[in-house]
């Protein structure tokens, strides 16, 4: 059996500037199947990232768009992959090409006769959808854009569509993917790209003119044109900058404060709150219950429920950052019962099932003498957690004879004209230099695969696609300062709450590793779904993320690539993450950007795929029939109607 060709990716032509991740590689970067067999033969073509075990419910656009007909004779199992694309100098990586098993969220277009369309006197067909609140037009060139020189191969393009109703001026940022159904390997194949593009009066279409070459595409071994028939799709995702964006301020030398009460007359007690007392700058309140309560719903918990309140106002949108610890003291044996934490609150925090009850009343253990028990609260303010409302950022693009910098291992001067101090004087600005510095050396920022099962993967062996834009993130945003104070804390990690795609996520950052999955002298990152209880039985979300850090000095945030592997949440995995994000040695590099005075900004993206896409069915016919119609109108002059209708006619089959 003749081996299948490499699908040809590149990107288009039509941008405005060459992107450093997706421009066309020269043919001698292809490997070879040798190459190929030695180094990926256990990766299948969805190359180190690990997807979804099995794609969501939808619904079929097709009931036999999956497969080939019964009665082809192809033997499936003996089929080799074709062949990836690989970085220069860089070991061999098939960062180009990716896939998955779930459905393009938002447009997916069934062709059915592909050959009969491709003979067809069009150009190209266009279909319509919605994604995003917007409207766009996903275009394909069966034989290639010849204006854009795609002889040769598929082009496809997006287009946004009646923009004639949004205001002046108007932008709209997304990430966008085309995929391609691989029939025989039940997976939606497409080039694996995080660029966000930026779509304007000015530029309403972006594109790859040279999306697969045709001899691939056609190659029946490749699945991808089955029976003549084939599938395409593409899923849009908005960037707005509408994320929630928070400031922690680490405290340089917290203060532990201890405080421990006696309790009397416990059996008689429903609840007891101790009285207020100061730690710090605050007030606090103690509140115990040691019999049961009513928790949510109306249900009644027989634990021992702790909990510290702060009893001052903070301004709206402020949090404490605070470390804690509950201690119920075993007056018999020295066998204390403790339980600690970290939270950011702006009313309360402990733990409603600290014990159960029926240890803490056995009275062979020491909790409950002479019915008493003793109560110790250890605690300390970490930081102060504050919404960003936004900044001002100058940023300059050039260096000329009246902006001039010089620039150190320690610190960057500027030099700058009159106008622009005075410009200072008025407003602070924060300064951020434009530079097409390269990435940090790729074996040592981001790397490294991970051992621990259920976590998202970069692939043995293989170094991760690096990716750098300017867009905020999306959903979240945290600037921590004094980040060397974080990292001291006597904390594992720091959790944050925000929404995005209609449910809650919870962000951690570890900021010396998280030791447990491998991850020391790195920065991990998870992002854990919450509030599940709410959801149905049997309930998942499939979604796509992706971490950002910023680089401060080159005003861009950087992010391993990965725009099309979905992530399956669901109630036996709710967390997934990078237990090495990025290791110690290149954040604290101060050349990086990532930590400048202390100061460094972690972001995330969730977008969540819903299958709610548009299916269609094209069906092509062999042999159309053209048809000709001549209407004759009488007295033109004299018509005053906006338009005119002319009798019914018959073409083909149908009525006009």
């Amino acid at each position: 059996m003749a081996s299948p060709r490499c699908p040809s990716f590149s990107s288009s032509s039509e941008k405005p500037e060459k992107s450093r991740e997706n421009s066309e590689l020269p043919s001698d970067l292809l490997l070879s199947e040798d190459d190929f067999s030695n180094e990926f033969h256990n990766l299948n073509y969805d190359t180190g990232f690990q997807t979804a075990p099995s794609s969501p419910p939808h619904t079929s656009v097709s009931a036999d768009s999956s497969l080939p007909a019964k009665e082809s004779t192809t033997d499936i199992s003996s089929l080799p992959l074709p062949k990836l694309l690989r970085q220069p100098n860089i070991v061999p990586s098939p960062i180009l090409l990716q896939g998955r098993d779930a459905v393009p969220s938002h447009h997916l277009l069934k062709v059915k006769s592909f050959s009969s369309l491709s003979k067809a006197p069009i150009e190209k067909y266009s279909s319509e959808f919605e994604a995003g609140g917007y409207k766009w037009n996903l275009s394909i060139y069966p034989t290639g854009d010849k204006s854009k020189d795609g002889e040769g191969h598929i082009s496809i393009y997006l287009e946004m569509v009646d923009t004639s109703s949004l205001p002046a001026g108007w932008e709209v940022n997304a990430i966008f993917n085309f995929f391609l159904f691989d029939q025989f390997r039940d997976k939606y194949v497409g080039p694996q790209d995080a660029t966000v593009r930026r779509f304007h009066c000015l530029k309403t279409q972006w594109g790859i003119v040279k999306f697969m070459d045709l001899e691939t595409f056609n190659h029946p071994p490749n699945g991808y044109l089955v029976n003549d028939t084939c599938s395409f799709g593409v899923e849009v995702f908005i960037v707005k900058t509408t994320s929630k964006a928070e400031c922690l301020s680490m405290l340089n030398n917290p203060k532990t404060y201890k405080i421990t009460w006696n309790i009397p007359n416990v059996s008689r007690r429903k609840s007891d709150e101790i009285g207020c007392f100061i730690a710090g700058d605050y007030k606090w309140r103690v509140r115990f219950y040691p019999n049961a309560y009513q928790a949510e719903q109306g249900k009644i918990n027989n634990n021992v429920f702790v909990a510290l309140e702060l009893d001052s106002l903070l301004p709206a949108g402020n949090k404490l950052f605070v470390r804690y610890t509950f201690r119920v003291m075993d007056q018999k044996k020295d066998n204390h019962v403790e339980r600690s934490g970290s939270n950011r609150t702006s009313s309360a925090f402990g733990f409603r099932d600290f014990m159960s009850q029926a240890k803490f009343k056995d009275p062979e253990n020491g909790y409950l003498v002479d019915d008493a028990c003793i109560l110790e609260v250890e605690f300390e303010v970490l930081g102060l957690v504050t919404p960003i409302l936004g900044e001002t950022i100058l940023v300059l693009p050039h260096v000329s004879s009246q902006n001039s910098y010089e620039s150190s291992d320690n610190e960057i001067t500027w030099t700058l004209p009159t106008s622009l101090s005075q410009l200072l004087l008025q407003q602070p600005l924060h300064f951020r230099r434009q530079s097409t510095l390269p990435l940090p050396t790729a074996s040592r920022s981001l790397d490294g695969p991970i051992s621990a099962a259920g976590l998202l993967q970069h692939g043995s062996g293989r170094r991760p696609t690096f990716h750098r834009r300017r867009a905020v993130p999306s959903h979240y945003l945290l600037k921590i300062e004094s980040f060397p104070s974080l990292s001291k804390a006597p904390i594992e990690s720091y959790s944050s709450e925000f929404k995005a795609g209609g449910y809650k996520w919870e962000l951690s950052i570890y900021p010396t590793g998280d030791k447990k999955n491998g991850g020391q002298d790195h920065i991990s990152m998870f992002l854990r779904l919450l509030d599940t209880n709410s959801l149905p039985a049997g309930w998942e979300v499939n979604a796509i993320f992706t971490f950002f850090v910023f680089d401060r000095i080159r005003d861009e945030y950087v992010t391993v690539q990965d725009a099309i592997t979905v992530l399956r949440f669901h109630s036996m995995k709710t967390n997934w993450g990078i237990p090495k994000f990025i290791d110690l040695e290149t954040f604290n590099d101060r050349s990086n950007g990532y930590l400048v005075d202390g100061t460094c900004t972690f972001g995330a993206e969730v977008f969540v795929v819903k299958n709610t896409f548009k299916g269609e069915r094209l069906s092509a016919i062999d042999e159309p029939v053209t048809c000709t119609y001549t209407w004759k109108i009488n007295s033109f002059s004299s018509m005053t109607s906006e338009y005119h209708l002319s009798d019914k006619f018959v073409g083909g089959d149908y009525e006009w």
